[in-house]
């Protein structure tokens, strides 16, 4: 029988922090308020894309050049939504600054609006 020592890693009753997001020490409210804004402003984009997807899909004769570029530009915010760090408060500014004017214009129906 081999005696585990902590140099062999966790044992099965030790708790681990698994965690993607590690320690995030102490949390600060305003910084989580503002990465969520961030997050949603970006869900909000995906979502549209994927509206403008399922249009384009759905018509007689769809133009797949659209399909592919509406893919890519989903595709796009899903990425800077995976990549958003709640601790890198110059892109979660950015995001809301920049993504939250699209939205803004997508919802006011400003032509072109969607290609940006």
């Amino acid at each position: 029988m081999k005696i585990m020592t902590d140099a062999d890693g966790p044992g099965p009753n030790d708790r681990v922090n698994a965690s993607p997001f590690g320690s995030l020490g102490p949390i600060d409210p305003d910084r989580t308020a503002r990465f969520e804004a961030a997050i949603e402003v970006l869900g909000v984009l995906v979502g549209w894309y994927s509206s403008l997807l399922g249009e384009e899909q759905s018509k007689d004769v769809p133009d797949r050049a659209e399909i592919a570029r509406l893919r890519q530009q989903r595709a796009e915010y899903v990425r800077e939504q995976m990549a958003l760090d709640l601790n890198d408060d110059a892109a979660v500014e950015r995001t809301i600054t920049e993504c939250g004017a699209l939205v803004r214009r997508l919802r006011s129906g400003e032509a072109g609006a969607a290609s940006s």
